[in-house]
């Protein structure tokens, strides 16, 4: 009597250790409004959603500006900005013999020969980054995309075995308990039997959690308080190498041809420009005249400061050669990458057709084993570890059907396929 008193009292503390932090759960995620699936939705209207969301694409109205400017600086007549010059002339204060001049022009930068052309270059050259680099943009949110999808498939599969789980528990505690009170088996058994259905049962509970979190980060993702119906997956791409217009290297091409034309740019910078002063001069006349105007034309051509140039050019062109080699070494790690994923994908097919073979004969071993439970020829620890054994079997299946579809999206992912 003694004992079984002992036993109720740890059935008691054990329901408080499952049931409190179920509790705490409710708490935590009662408020959350689950994500309601819709047949309408697809992948690309998911897309475009979390597209418009992303805060990268908040540089995207600037890197426009600045294309424009930069072509804008290719269709204009002068380079940079003109400037008024204005020079007074009196030697009231010193002499005062008479002399007194005043000069007013405009001065304005000339275009060396060809050189508005590179400008025009140039100016196509931030405009071919900025598509590129949207390209890429919109491969890192398919990433993203791919990513929340796998998380909520992961944490739909999860939930669906522990809900199917939870039915095996409740099924073994009405065996037990049909036997308990046909005096079949002991009340421990029974209280087994129920510990082992609370113990599930907060393992769904951790299931439902793990699936808030996945419809959390799919809204702050999209935004959206939908998501499709039906489970994505992809066809693995039959591309085995990372080509050049990969979205990747497109835009780490763009970036060496924008630095090429730095390097020009740089160097009209550093050898400063020939320039043009247009203006009129009025200086002191006779008696007869009291002043006299006149029309002046003046041109000023640097010269010299070879060094300088030079020194600013090279760096401007160690800038291109480090780009070049960044984009060398970024496709050697991605078709490093792609392969390891492609052997992964290996791996996990010939694991998965082996835990399904194991799967299947761990089921009927549960079904053999709880009809031998319910006629006595076996007890209810022996049925229980088989039933965790057919549980343990069927998650390792699970879990290598959902990293087969994780590692084919990634494998699409890196070879730049844009669904």
């Amino acid at each position: 009597m003694r004992q079984g008193i002992q036993i109720l009292r740890l059935i008691a503390v054990l329901s408080l250790i499952v049931w409190l932090p179920s509790l705490a759960q409710e708490t935590q995620f009662g408020e959350h409004e689950s994500v309601a699936k819709s047949d309408a939705m697809t992948f690309a209207s998911v897309f475009e959603a979390a597209l418009a969301n992303s805060p990268a694409l908040i540089a995207t109205e600037s890197r426009q500006q600045q294309a424009r400017n930069y072509a804008e600086i290719g269709n204009s007549w002068v380079p940079g900005r003109q400037s008024l010059e204005l020079n007074y002339i009196d030697d009231s204060v010193i002499d005062d013999i008479g002399l007194r001049e005043i000069e007013s022009g405009i001065r304005f930068n000339l275009w060396r020969l060809g050189e508005r052309e590179e400008a025009k270059r140039l100016g196509q050259s931030y405009g071919a980054q900025l598509d590129a680099w949207l390209g890429y943009q919109h491969l890192v949110i398919t990433g993203r995309v791919r990513s929340v999808f796998a998380k909520l498939a992961e944490a739909e599969t999860i939930l669906a075995f522990e809900l199917q789980a939870t039915q095996d528990a409740e099924q073994l505690l009405e065996v037990t308990t049909r036997l308990f009170e046909s005096g079949a088996v002991a009340q421990l058994d029974m209280l087994q039997a129920e510990s082992l259905l609370l113990q599930q049962r907060r393992l769904e509970l951790n299931a439902e959690a793990g699936l808030v979190d996945a419809e959390r980060e799919y809204s702050v993702l999209t935004n959206l308080s939908m998501r499709p119906g039906a489970p994505y997956s992809e066809i693995q791409s039959t591309q085995t190498e990372i080509q050049f217009d990969h979205p990747v290297l497109r835009y780490l091409q763009a970036e060496i041809e924008l630095a090429s034309r730095n390097i020009d740019k740089v160097r009209r910078e550093a050898g400063n420009r020939p320039s043009m002063t247009v203006g009129v001069r009025r200086e002191r006349g006779d008696r007869l005249n009291p002043f006299t105007d006149s029309l002046g034309v003046s041109v000023s051509i640097p010269l010299g400061g070879k060094a300088a140039v030079s020194a600013r050019v090279g760096d401007a062109h160690r800038e291109k050669v480090d780009a070049e080699i960044g984009l060398i070494e970024r496709r050697i790690r991605m078709n490093t990458e792609l392969h390891e994923v492609e052997h992964e994908i290996f791996l996990a097919d010939g694991s998965l057709r082996l835990s399904e073979s194991e799967t299947e004969l761990n089921r009927q071993r549960y079904e053999m084993a709880l009809i031998a439970f319910e006629t006595g020829e076996t007890d209810l620890s022996q049925t229980i570890v088989v039933l965790q054994q057919a549980h343990t079997s069927e998650k390792e299946t699970e879990r290598l059907q959902l990293e087969r579809l994780r590692l084919i999206s990634e494998y699409n992912q890196i070879i730049g396929i844009i669904p």
